[in-house]
């Protein structure tokens, strides 16, 4: 239902994700402009999730996912338990940023300053992730 949406047309695949928190093998596709959660058979799993703006990066944390933008990094609270109810989120502004790595519960990325670009650690558990 998703692909055949007119707001799909020239998406392309950019990466793909495995959910480990999950009772059953669950996974992310990850698209231009969207995210499919599919199981191992390619059925879905949970409601798909657009983007208004262009995401650039990816990463997912335990079961968080975190997403750049061109000016900030939207962390999103994944629950493995319920698959119809998706989302708690929370957006962190900032210049630039390019997401590094993802270690235990800290997300590394880096942002432009002044002269240099400054590589930052944050821990995801010291974040308070609100419902939409």
């Amino acid at each position: 239902r998703t692909m055949n949406s007119p707001d799909f047309a020239g998406s392309e695949p950019r990466q793909v994700m495995k959910l480990k928190h999950t009772k059953e093998p669950e996974y992310i596709l990850c698209y231009t402009r969207h995210l499919l959660f599919v199981d191992e058979y390619g059925q879905e799993t949970r409601a798909p999730i657009s983007f208004s703006k262009l995401p650039l990066e990816h990463r997912l944390i335990g079961s968080v996912l975190c997403t750049s933008f061109s000016e900030r990094i939207q962390v999103l609270a994944l629950d493995p338990t319920n698959t119809d109810k998706n989302l708690h989120k929370v957006s962190i502004y900032c210049h630039t940023p390019h997401l590094v790595s993802g270690l235990k519960n800290r997300l590394y990325y880096t942002t432009s300053g002044d002269a240099a670009y400054h590589l930052v650690a944050l821990d995801l558990d010291k974040i308070k992730i609100e419902s939409e």
